[in-house]
């Protein structure tokens, strides 16, 4: 037996794409490729486990769903007790408008450049996602999750590993993870966003001018946050704050850590603390009413 053995295989699909992929041990890239075409091409390390129990499968499934998997058939015998499954390397090309299913277990997983709907777990493995647009929905057990340049309603879900966002579009995000920091960046647009964790620090960043309602709870934590507030309620542990007068839901909460909120210009957070408003000078008020600059009611406001 060969060193490396290559499964490839083309296949003709109606839009919009689907692909189901499940890899066992190894790594996953996704990328665009032919508008109606997904293109698989794997190959198998026979010298990093046991070829024979290393299953790979790429085929058409009658709704033209395309499928791409490595299985591992558990050895019952014996002698083959610490066998265990050779690595298995996809690359996968899709039309740019398709629908993902991915699993890996001990792989690397890497989408980039698509759109449509993405379920992407990982096991033991990092999980990438970049440039993508669409619903996302992200999972990993002891990885990291990077996810770049996402636009989209955001779902992530993690057990040991950060967690990065940086530059995202969210209209909503939702965050959970059990140990580990969560750092995301976006406009705020409907919301809700809300980032859990339960070991590590939370840091969202905002455009400047950004309007906000931002609460949570930390057990040995605190919020900071590099943007002024309009309206401010804190304790001990739990804090309601409105940021330029208040919008969109932010919900923060980590048991052992800080929770942020900054800007890309500004990343020092400190105490949240009150915007002072400057109260104008009479006579120039009444000028200002004078020369038709201001009307009566907002010169009553500004007193």
């Amino acid at each position: 037996m060969s060193e490396q053995e290559v499964f490839e295989q083309v296949f003709v699909v109606d839009a919009p794409a689907r692909l189901t992929v499940h890899n066992v041990r190894g790594s996953v890239e996704i990328k665009p490729g032919e508008d109606d075409k997904i293109k698989v091409h794997a190959v198998r390390d026979n010298l990093s486990g046991a070829p024979e129990l290393t299953l790979v499968n790429i085929s058409q499934a009658d709704d033209g769903g395309v499928i791409a998997e490595a299985r591992y058939d558990k050895p019952y015998l014996v002698p083959l007790l610490f066998a265990k499954p050779c690595k298995v390397h996809f690359v996968i090309e899709t039309p740019r408008s398709v629908s993902i299913n991915a699993k890996c277990v001990s792989s690397s997983l890497d989408v980039q450049s698509l759109e449509g709907n993405f379920k992407l777990k990982t096991v033991s493995g990092s999980l990438t996602a970049r440039d993508l647009s669409g619903d996302v929905y992200l999972k990993s057990v002891s990885g990291r999750i990077l996810g770049e340049r996402i636009s989209g309603p955001v779902d992530i879900d993690n057990v040991s590993g950060v967690i990065q966002l940086p530059d995202g579009d969210f209209p909503e995000l939702a965050v959970k993870n059990v140990s580990g920091n969560i750092e995301a960046g976006t406009p705020i647009g409907a919301g809700p966003y809300v980032l859990t964790t339960v070991s590590g620090k939370i840091t969202l960043r905002v455009p400047a001018g950004t309007r906000c309602s931002v609460s949570g709870k930390s057990v040995s934590g605190r919020f900071l946050t590099a943007l002024p507030a309009t309206s401010l309620h804190t304790s001990k542990r739990h804090w309601n704050v409105e940021i330029g007068g208040g919008g969109a839901e932010v919900i923060m909460k980590t048991v052992s850590g800080n929770c942020q909120l900054v800007t890309p210009e500004n990343q020092h957070a400190v105490e949240p603390y009150l915007k002072v408003v400057p109260r104008p000078n009479r006579i120039d008020l009444l000028k200002q009413l004078e020369n038709g600059e201001k009307s009566v009611d907002e010169g009553l406001a500004q007193l």
